[in-house]
């Protein structure tokens, strides 16, 4: 970097910096104390993940699947209704569980927009679960509609024979 900063100087010949070996004692406590300093910056950072370790579940689910799943085994009107329950007392349990602002380390966080996240999140799931018992159940009430009707069919049907 000299020669070409002061270039009007002679130079016999061009210096060159020698690179520093990872061996040498100034570079191996360099990256001891990097490696400390590293590791106390990760405390806060893994608090603030464990903060929402419960959620990873319904954070890493296919809303489609989930429900798809759980309503193919073998369920009834009792079981969904504590689904749907449970799905919207943990929705209401968000602002509880979530504070609005976290400290990290020197810096406060707004947790507001995870909140609504995950509020949104169960409603999605909620109104998921809705829609497919509703759909469900339409299905099942026109299958008993189309029943009923060719029963009432049969009944109205004039019979000529009083045994048949």
């Amino acid at each position: 970097l000299e020669p070409m900063v002061v270039d009007q100087i002679f130079w016999s010949s061009k210096p060159i910096l020698a690179s520093v070996h990872q061996e040498e004692p100034g570079a191996k406590e360099c990256r001891e104390r990097m490696k400390r300093a590293l590791e106390e910056a990760l405390v806060p950072m893994r608090q603030y993940i464990e903060r929402f370790e419960e959620f990873r579940e319904i954070l890493n689910v296919v809303p489609e699947e989930y429900v798809s799943s759980f309503l193919t085994e073998g369920i009834n009107a009792d079981s969904i209704r504590k689904k749907l329950t449970s799905l919207m007392d943990l929705k209401a349990g968000v602002e509880d569980r979530i504070p609005i602002f976290m400290q990290v380390g020197p810096f406060e966080l707004s947790l507001d927009s995870i909140r609504t996240a995950l509020q949104q999140r169960y409603q999605n799931l909620t109104n998921l679960f809705l829609s497919e018992v509703a759909v469900r159940t339409k299905h099942i009430c026109d299958e008993l509609n189309k029943r009923t009707e060719q029963s009432l069919k049969r009944l109205k049907a004039s019979n000529d024979d009083l045994e048949g």
